[in-house]
């Protein structure tokens, strides 16, 4: 994860949100709020911008998101050296 909260500089599809330091504890995790289109969403979400969710365009786009959310996943799985039980984006 960079600094600035995407997994790689060439993944923006996919935000981690980050902690709130001064907000968690050893009993709560507080996370920062990120906007965005929900996967569920994304072909009314690109309808609505006027992109043909069978067009070229899209079809790219979708590319770019799976290729983001694969190396989110791999990210959680395997970056820190054990298996993570509940992986999710």
């Amino acid at each position: 994860q960079n600094n600035d909260g995407t997994v790689s500089s060439d993944s923006r599809p996919v935000w981690i949100p980050l902690p709130v330091g001064e907000l968690t504890s050893k009993r709560v995790l507080v996370m920062d709020f990120v906007e965005g289109v929900p996967l569920n969403r994304l072909e009314e979400h690109m309808k609505e911008k006027g992109i043909d969710p069978g067009s070229p365009e899209a079809k790219i786009g979708g590319k770019r998101i799976l290729y983001s959310l694969a190396a989110a996943f791999e990210r959680m799985i395997f970056g820190a050296g054990f298996v993570h039980g509940d992986p999710h984006p």
